[in-house]
């Protein structure tokens, strides 16, 4: 990504690009972001949307770094990065929670209950999030979640061993 090209950068899909996308691709990409936001400041919206699918080497750390340089994020799919742990997620959650909303887990099983609940703490906008084959993801976390992301709109669950009627009442019961 060039600093010419990232003036008005807005979605960056990285879907698919296994190798190549590594944690110093991602803390460099962030450093240019971030840089290019200091020195225009007027410039708040300009990147929010980041697909990292199946970017199998990304760790958490990198995510840390990116929240940490870029808190606009509105919109971050993570699908398939087996990497990504509960750390990542918090602080998606603490460092741009006021504007994400849409998250894609799918396939990040080391993503457990802590995950989801700081998301419902610190995500009062989310409309989606999806997070089939997150084993690691019960059904009380899921119910805080609903409760508490009162514009939650798009909601993909894990399977669940624990799930009862009242999660889907909840459920029903919240959702727009």
């Amino acid at each position: 990504i060039s600093q010419r090209a990232s003036t008005s950068l807005k979605t960056l899909l990285l879907n698919d690009c296994d190798h190549w996308v590594t944690n110093d691709f991602v803390r460099n990409m962030a450093d240019l972001l971030s840089d290019r936001l200091r020195s225009n400041p007027k410039e708040t919206r300009f990147f929010s949307k980041i697909g990292l699918d199946t970017a199998i080497e990304i760790t958490s750390e990198a995510i840390q770094y990116l929240c940490g340089k870029c808190c606009h994020l509105q919109s971050i799919d993570l699908q398939n990065c087996v990497e990504i742990s509960d750390e990542a997620v918090q602080s998606i959650a603490e460092n741009c929670g006021l504007n994400v909303e849409s998250i894609n887990l799918n396939n990040c099983d080391s993503c457990t209950d802590a995950s989801i609940l700081s998301l419902a703490d610190h995500c009062p906008r989310l409309k989606h999030i999806s997070l089939r084959r997150c084993s690691n993801v019960s059904a009380p976390s899921i119910d805080t979640l609903v409760r508490s992301c009162k514009e939650l709109k798009e909601l993909v669950l894990p399977t669940f061993r624990d799930a009862d009627h009242s999660l889907l009442a909840t459920i029903a019961s919240h959702l727009k």
